[in-house]
């Protein structure tokens, strides 16, 4: 493992916990005020205080109904744009809300808007939604460089399950880089296996290990194997594209490849046809040509360049 992946994981699991207010994501603008300001007593700096007030409070009620009702979000941060065309808070939380409802590429334009306009992106929660918004538009080293700044701060996370979902989207970003990222995303990989626990997240840690393996050109770690039924339960999430909540924000097509490689030994039309989604949507991301190169492979060939072939028997079902 290089060192500057040996030096990222050192920072992940050995920083200083940062203070409240780090991993808040509240404004900057809102932050409290100090005592020199609180001692002012102009009318101007009244005015001004009690127009930074009124600010943080449609700001704190539009970031409020993120999590449940990101839409309501979007359009209370829309009304704010309207109002404070200047301000780049009300374009960080557009492209949150964006990111949210899954329209990654308006988030992409917000997160945009909102750097022209000074966007300084600090809060680990913040950078998560940003780093997301880049790897789903295809802008990897964007991407990688919020995950190296968020993976320090993963405490703003007290569930593990969102913890190990945040080392796949990392490794995922690392990986679309190309082979340049094989070794960077391996050390995600191995953080993500480390911290596994029956979170639910097995199938997707060992579908990611098996498609970087099979890039890397060797066999997938061996602790990362899965029963037959959790295989099955995967392919059929993956198939009908239902991602539930604890799983990362990956492209549908890297999970297409990890699902293709799991389900290999039990099945080789299920494995084809997801094989073939998994070229489609690499072809229609523009994807590293090394991995398209790849996918255009037939499944069983790629298969037995990187690991023996399982002695299980092939069916078409589980």
């Amino acid at each position: 493992m290089p060192a500057a992946v040996v030096l990222l994981i050192a920072a992940a699991l050995g920083a200083e916990l940062p203070t409240a207010a780090k991993l808040s994501a509240r404004p900057e603008v809102c932050a409290p005020a100090s005592s020199s300001d609180a001692s002012t007593s102009g009318a101007w700096d009244q005015l001004r205080q009690r127009g930074r007030e009124q600010l943080c409070q449609r700001l704190a009620r539009a970031q409020l109904e993120l999590g449940a009702r990101p839409g309501l979000t979007l359009r209370l941060a829309r009304e704010l744009s309207r109002d404070l065309p200047e301000r780049p808070e009300p374009w960080i939380l557009q492209a949150r809300a964006q990111a949210r409802l899954r329209a990654f590429a308006d988030a992409w334009s917000a997160w945009q808007q909102a750097e022209r306009r000074g966007a300084e992106l600090t809060a680990p929660h913040v950078l998560r939604d940003h780093a997301v918004s880049a790897a789903l538009t295809g802008h990897p080293q964007a991407a990688l460089a919020s995950y190296r700044r968020v993976l320090p701060l993963l405490q703003a996370w007290a569930d593990p399950v969102e913890q190990q979902a945040i080392y796949l989207e990392a490794a995922s970003a690392a990986l679309q880089l190309g082979p340049e990222g094989l070794e960077e995303a391996g050390g995600l990989l191995a953080m993500a296996r480390a911290r596994g626990t029956s979170s639910g997240l097995r199938a997707v840690i060992a579908g990611a290990s098996a498609l970087w393996a099979a890039r890397r050109g060797s066999s997938a770690p061996s602790d990362s194997r899965l029963a037959a039924g959790e295989v099955w339960r995967f392919v059929e999430l993956v198939q009908a594209e239902r991602w539930p909540r604890s799983w990362p924000v990956l492209p549908a097509h890297e999970l297409q490849g990890a699902a293709a490689l799991l389900v290999e030994p039990y099945s080789d039309v299920v494995s084809e046809q997801l094989w073939q989604g998994h070229a489609r949507g690499l072809e229609g991301a523009g994807a590293h040509q090394r991995w398209r190169a790849l996918a255009a492979e037939p499944l069983a060939a790629v298969v037995a360049r990187v690991a023996p072939r399982s002695g299980a028997a092939k069916r078409s079902s589980p």
